[in-house]
């Protein structure tokens, strides 16, 4: 059944292609060894109130030594800034023209016309509804889920460069702190294309399926 323009199934491992345990240790693996672990928090401990008045009567007394000196510096800064205020700000629309990359429907289609691939075949692998890919081709600045377009960087089995490009044309990136993205390295090193097995992983990962 499709939902939203995306194959859905409750029992999709039981339905599809289960993965082999030598691939999921393998996998296990990767993502240990790559997955960025977050800088542990600082202390949440309550700090003394001691210790909490002396930083205040501290604070009170530099800011009255500091109101007594001279402001040579402070005013030098001032007209710095009026200086720099002073000229013209860059023509944003120029900025933007210069340096704007291709939206994604342009970037998606060129790999297909590269590698001369049917439409049809590309959303087919990517397990995607043809209304869906029509939109994308239509719709001049339409923008995919991330589920959608790591789908048709695996149909048209894109390496890590061309994936990362493909992603970023759509404001994504592919990243090592989460699940699913480790996952997607770990095809793209495996070569593993097979939109079934990759599913498969993200399943045993209880992961929502691209």
């Amino acid at each position: 059944m499709y939902i939203n323009g995306r194959f859905k199934s409750d029992n999709y491992v039981k339905e599809n292609i289960m993965v082999n345990n030598q691939l999921i240790k393998e996998l296990e693996s990767y993502i240990s060894r790559h997955q960025l672990i977050p800088s542990p928090k600082m202390s949440e401990s309550p700090i003394p109130d001691s210790v909490v008045a002396e930083s205040r009567l501290s604070y009170l007394k530099k800011a009255r030594i500091a109101s007594s000196k001279p402001t040579k510096e402070l005013d030098l800064f001032t007209n710095m800034d009026v200086v720099e205020s002073a000229q013209a700000p860059p023509d944003i629309k120029d900025y933007i023209n210069i340096n704007r990359e291709p939206k994604f429907n342009e970037v998606l289609f060129d790999f297909i016309d590269t590698r001369q691939l049917d439409d049809a075949d590309v959303y087919k692998k990517a397990n995607i509804d043809r209304r869906l890919f029509s939109k994308i081709r239509t719709v001049k600045n339409y923008k995919p889920k991330k589920t959608t377009a790591l789908a048709l960087g695996l149909a048209l089995e894109l390496d890590n460069k061309d994936m990362d490009k493909l992603l970023s044309s759509a404001g994504f990136i592919l990243g090592k702190s989460d699940t699913l993205d480790l996952i997607i390295h770990f095809c793209l090193e495996k070569k593993i294309y097979n939109i079934l097995e990759v599913n498969s992983m993200l399943d045993y990962f209880s992961i929502n399926i691209l």
